[in-house]
């Protein structure tokens, strides 16, 4: 009896998300604000990852709206244009999860500046990497248990916000590891 009251595409857009590899919890959020359709136009319109998006938007931004650090005039809209001044820059999706609690809390959004706060610059895969064996060696240093998982997350933490909207940081993660020596 209460399934005939649900729209048809409910059912449809559960299955999709699945299929694009959302988190259910996710899942039901992103329904009940109607934001699947956010999430296919940023796909379609960008070529970012729905899984990515949807995961962003599903968590990182629900958590912030729970938190009630949206502006009252905060619009759905600025997602989108978030996602666009991102693909605009070159970036990858996820420097949007470090972006969004100043996206979020401003009725109009200034998102060049919110990077110049962040203190977001580009840098390539070697200016990261570039890194590595000093700050192994400076891990080695400070550590009074040596393990690889232990330097390679450390390491990780020491770089992140570098990589993060530049590069994929698992791919950063395999390349430490492979740079230091590491056998995780």
């Amino acid at each position: 009896k209460l399934g005939r009251d649900i729209p048809k595409d409910i059912p449809e857009r559960y299955l999709q998300m699945n299929k694009w590899g959302i988190p259910e919890d996710s899942q039901i959020y992103l329904l009940s604000k109607n934001l699947v359709q956010l999430i296919e136009r940023i796909s379609n319109d960008f070529g970012f990852s729905p899984k990515e998006t949807g995961i962003i938007i599903g968590q990182r931004f629900r958590h912030l709206e729970g938190k009630k650090e949206l502006c009252p005039s905060f619009s759905y809209e600025t997602l989108y244009e978030m996602f666009r001044f991102i693909r605009s820059k070159g970036l990858l999706p996820a420097i949007a999860r470090v972006m969004l609690p100043e996206v979020v809390a401003q009725p109009h959004p200034d998102f060049e500046k919110i990077l110049t706060v962040l203190n977001h610059r580009k840098y390539s895969m070697n200016d990261i990497t570039g890194q590595a064996s000093a700050l192994l060696e400076e891990f080695k240093g400070i550590c009074y248990s040596y393990n690889d998982r232990a330097a390679s997350d450390w390491i990780m933490g020491r770089i992140h916000m570098q990589g993060l909207g530049n590069v994929n940081l698992a791919e950063v993660r395999k390349e430490i590891n492979r740079l230091s020596g590491l056998t995780i």
